[in-house]
């Protein structure tokens, strides 16, 4: 039993986990993340989707580049100041 709950914690299942054990001696368990945590990363992967909308319209000198510039920017600062209060 107390090989599947170190399983489960490090994420794996218990078969993975033993051929991790057996091949690097140990394995770690996944930090748990709080609510705000997953949000900020959720929120880090939009700000990668809307980098990448960007670079494409820069690519193809789309008229509406400025404007989803200002856009994106908006955004990144409002969630920015949700995790990192301004003093």
């Amino acid at each position: 039993m107390a090989i599947f709950h170190r399983a489960r914690k490090a994420g794996y299942s218990m078969s993975e986990f033993c051929r991790q054990q057996a091949i690097s001696g140990k394995v770690h368990e996944v930090p748990k993340l709080s609510e705000q945590m997953i949000l900020y990363f959720r929120y880090l992967i939009h700000c990668k989707t809307s980098l990448a909308r960007i670079s494409n319209y820069m690519k193809n000198k789309s008229p509406e580049l400025s404007e989803e510039i200002r856009t994106f920017l908006a955004e990144f600062k409002r969630a920015f100041y949700m995790f990192f209060p301004e003093k």
